[in-house]
């Protein structure tokens, strides 16, 4: 059998797309005895499987010596080191799964087998992937009932849908912890707001004609806060949701509380969520300051370390970077200890974003490393996307565009929920302003302005125009600059918002720096100049670069795709701006 296996792979080497099942079938499936065909494929029901799992399931107690044998051939099965969970091939599972089929024309035994399984080792997870195939509702809403501050939406959204479109209503009377479980998943993880209001009211209905068997009391104010959860959006609100909720639960903890709930939605930036309207800033802090105590008390202190951290991103926004710096290092070590890891994502982002405008290439390092390692250690599709987010942007920042171009085409974009979709596109803008692709950067600024006029986030809209005013400048329509730049500090002045500018508008602004008047912007962006000293766009740097070289108008229109009359007038108020009359000027001014 070793034999056939390495003359089998040999060939697949040689020719990865032959398909080779059939010789497999007949040369090597075929010599095993019928208990080792057997248990081969039982494993194929399985998406993974460890040693005690095979050893429940398989009906060959020496199918392990098979196993290990086909791991020197990685095309049938691998092994995880760390995990110690086997995983079969993708065809070859299918192979495997086919011949399960034909000698067990009843699997349902099978699948309560593995389903006892995972829930005697208390992997829930997966018995609720069992149980959903065994149609078991009742059982899924034990387990739910009993697991009820477990969010297992966040681990499998779609298994965890189907479960509540299929479970009838009148199941859930008996288990009113498991319904109001479903209640906050479709509000929340699955954002499915017309099931979760049937939900709701179906779970209404029922606890004031007393159906339900449990404290009245206690129930109500589990739904005022999965009403506060859902009410993201105005702080205000959810902050009076939540002292509802406190009065009710007569200061327990609640039971569906979820202590790793991504209230950013998969977003880096917190206030990115809440800003709605300009001057709100310091109000957020506040009410978070004031009121989410509350929150803490009934959820042990699930999001500790947010208050910190709206406090250090006021401060980045309004360039304060060294205070920034102290107050996220402070809510990182809060949300570190209440294993809160999203909101140590927002804060290293937060720190990052700080250490690049101080210059500080070694704590910007730092923030990377430390972001990576908290990568590896987790599996929540939004978690992941929130840290994805982080590094990409951070990445802009640094120059390293071939790792943001990477990040674009495996799609983790995908993994973000509705609330942070818009922060993806603003990643996405950065990214095109750098590789000067600006036809797809009108695409993105117009998404982005439509979508954040519709959901009130000033953030979206302030990237917005910053991005069309990119594209203003690249065409030379210096009247509508002015005009979007004004309209960008009528956003930005109430809050004190600063750094957004600095990042991506710092050259449109120096450039049009008489037509508008906020001293303490101009002071940040004359402080953050770099050798580019006069504030020339980038498009004005590749010209005079032009020519210091020596090119005459047609090489530099040839040079930078662009004509000649638009190379004459980008000249022309190059001089302008430096204050110089011609070529020769230009020069001994650049090279002085």
């Amino acid at each position: 059998m070793h034999a056939l296996l390495e003359e089998y792979g040999a060939v697949r080497t040689l020719n990865p797309d032959l398909q080779l099942y059939p010789l497999f079938d007949v040369y090597i499936y075929r010599q095993l005895n019928q208990a080792q065909r057997q248990s081969l494929a039982v494993l194929s029901v399985l998406e993974h499987f460890n040693i005690q799992l095979i050893e429940a399931l398989c009906v060959d107690t020496g199918i392990m010596k098979i196993l290990t044998w086909m791991m020197n051939f990685h095309w049938f099965v691998q092994v995880d080191r760390i995990t110690r969970l086997f995983t079969y091939s993708p065809v070859f599972r299918e192979f495997l799964y086919d011949k399960f089929l034909m000698y067990e024309k009843n699997p349902s035994h099978l699948y309560r087998k593995i389903a006892d399984y995972y829930e005697s080792s208390g992997d829930i997870l997966n018995c609720l992937r069992q149980l959903y195939l065994l149609k078991d509702y009742k059982k899924i809403l034990q387990l739910l009932e009993l697991y009820e501050s477990k969010n297992f939406a966040d681990y499998d959204t779609e298994l965890m849908r189907n479960i509540y479109q299929m479970v009838p209503m009148e199941l859930y009377v008996d288990y009113p912890y498991a319904w109001l479980h479903a209640i906050m998943d479709n509000f929340n993880n699955l954002q499915d707001i017309f099931y979760g209001k049937q939900l709701l009211e179906g779970f209404l209905h029922a606890l004031h004609s007393g159906s339900l068997h449990e404290d009245e009391k206690l129930l109500q104010g589990e739904v005022e806060l999965i009403l506060a959860y859902s009410r993201y959006n105005n702080l205000h609100e959810m902050s009076r949701y939540f002292k509802r909720s406190k009065t009710l639960l007569r200061n327990q903890t609640s039971r569906i509380s979820n202590p790793e709930i991504i209230s950013t939605f998969g977003s880096p930036h917190n206030l990115f969520l809440y800003h709605r309207k300009p001057g709100d800033i310091q109000r957020i802090v506040n009410i978070l300051h004031k009121d989410l105590h509350y929150y803490f008390e009934i959820t042990n202190n699930s999001n500790g370390g947010l208050m910190e951290q709206a406090s250090a991103e006021q401060q980045l926004e309004s360039a304060r970077f060294a205070e920034s710096i102290h107050t996220a290092w402070e809510a990182y070590y809060i949300a570190e200890h209440y294993r809160q890891k999203w909101i140590c994502v927002s804060s290293l982002f937060t720190i990052g974003r700080a250490a690049y405008h101080l210059r500080d290439h070694t704590l910007l390092q730092f923030v990377h490393q430390q972001l990576a390692v908290l990568r590896e250690k987790v599996i929540l599709p939004p978690l992941l996307s929130e840290i994805d987010l982080a590094q990409a942007y951070l990445y802009i920042l640094s120059g390293e565009y071939e790792k943001v171009a990477e990040w674009i085409q495996e799609g983790r974009k995908g993994n973000l929920l509705q609330g942070a979709t818009l922060y993806s596109s603003i990643v996405y803008g950065m990214y095109l302003i750098k590789i000067r692709n600006y036809a797809k950067l009108r695409v993105v600024a117009s998404l982005l302005e439509s979508q954040a006029h519709e959901r009130k986030q000033m953030f979206g809209t302030i990237y917005a125009l910053l991005f069309y005013c990119i594209l203003l400048e690249e065409e030379n329509h210096q009247e509508q600059i002015v005009e979007a730049v004004h309209h960008i500090i009528e956003i930005c002045q109430p809050d004190g918002i600063m750094t957004v500018i600095l990042k991506i508008g710092k050259d449109v602004f120096l450039s049009c720096s008489d037509s508008w008047r906020w001293r303490k912007l101009k002071q940040l962006l004359e402080e953050h100049r770099d050798y580019n000293s006069y504030g020339l766009t980038e498009r004005e740097l590749e010209l005079v670069n032009y020519v210091l070289k020596g090119y005459s108008r047609r090489e530099m229109a040839e040079a930078s795709g662009l004509k000649e009359n638009t190379v004459a007038s980008y000249m022309k108020r190059l001089y302008r701006k430096i204050k110089v009359h011609s070529r020769k000027e230009l020069k001994e001014l650049f090279m002085k």
